[in-house]
């Protein structure tokens, strides 16, 4: 990780005590590390519009920004939102654009599945008319550009605020100075847009939970693996040692026949118990 993500990892224990119960904040921060290892971005990004487990919806994709502060004032616009999601992203091959919203990725995204996007045909639009209208000049004829999203798995802008944004402000009980604070937000902030649900990692989720414990524990089941191997090879080439004749006869001052008995009993211990403990581990620690 980048950057130092110890406020938003005690605020995700805050609101997730199951966690705590599963292991330390220092256990978190290093299992985040092996959640999407290979992804560009390595950031906690957030979405302030509500729960989103188990309700991604593909189409219209998820939005996430990288500031909270900004996530924060959807989270007090819609008054159905009660919690801040935390999320890694997995991303690999995003495109990156001026500016966002949900126009012009919809017209992004009917380009990603194929579809021709034709401008005179367009119809009206709304917030963002004219960089709407710009953006598909650009695109026309530009097959390169429209390659470009079709290979993306993600979009990463700067939300869109002007003042035909203003009435819909107003809708949600807002005020001239609010819509300024947003737009000044807006102008700060870059926003990813993905439309996988298993480009979504959501921190403090059940799956998150279930993933931690087995980083936890795993860890621990490896550890007692070693030394329950290590125990039957221990039996297994002491078995050798005392079954190879004359040479344990005058190391352990007992007969031949003795340490050869032991030696073989030690052998089959050895050799037995590794290939028995093999099989029942999985039953064992997978419970």
């Amino acid at each position: 990780m980048k950057k130092d993500y110890n406020k938003d990892i005690n605020l995700i224990f805050e609101q997730n005590k199951r966690l705590s119960k599963i292991g330390t904040k220092e256990q978190y921060s290093k299992y985040l590390k092996t959640i999407f290892p290979e992804s560009e971005s390595d950031e906690i990004v957030y979405h302030g519009g509500g729960n989103i487990e188990g309700k991604f919806k593909t189409k219209k994709g998820g939005y996430f920004s990288k500031d909270k502060e900004y996530a924060k004032e959807f989270l007090a616009i819609n008054q159905n939102a009660t919690k801040m999601n935390y999320a890694l992203l997995d991303i690999k091959n995003p495109t990156e654009i001026n500016y966002v919203n949900s126009e012009i990725v919809d017209i992004l995204n009917k380009i990603k599945r194929g579809r021709k996007i034709d401008k005179n045909k367009l119809g009206d639009v709304t917030p963002g008319d004219k960089r709407i209208k710009l953006l598909l000049e650009e695109l026309e004829g530009d097959n390169e550009l429209q390659k470009q999203i079709r290979e993306s798995d993600a979009f990463i802008g700067k939300d869109l605020y002007d003042d035909e944004h203003t009435p819909n402000i107003f809708s949600y009980g807002g005020s001239p100075e609010y819509f300024y604070h947003l737009k000044h937000l807006a102008e700060n902030t870059e926003n990813i847009i993905v439309f996988n649900p298993s480009q979504i990692h959501i921190l403090g989720s059940k799956k998150d939970a279930k993933k931690f414990y087995k980083f936890v524990h795993g860890n621990e089941k490896k550890s007692l693996e070693r030394i329950i191997s290590g125990i039957f090879l221990f039996s297994f080439f002491v078995g050798l040692f005392l079954s190879s004749g004359n040479l344990t006869g005058n190391v352990v001052g007992s007969s031949g026949t003795e340490s050869k008995l032991l030696g073989i009993g030690l052998i089959l211990i050895g050799v037995g118990g590794f290939f028995v403990y093999k099989k029942l581990k999985l039953k064992v620690f997978n419970k």
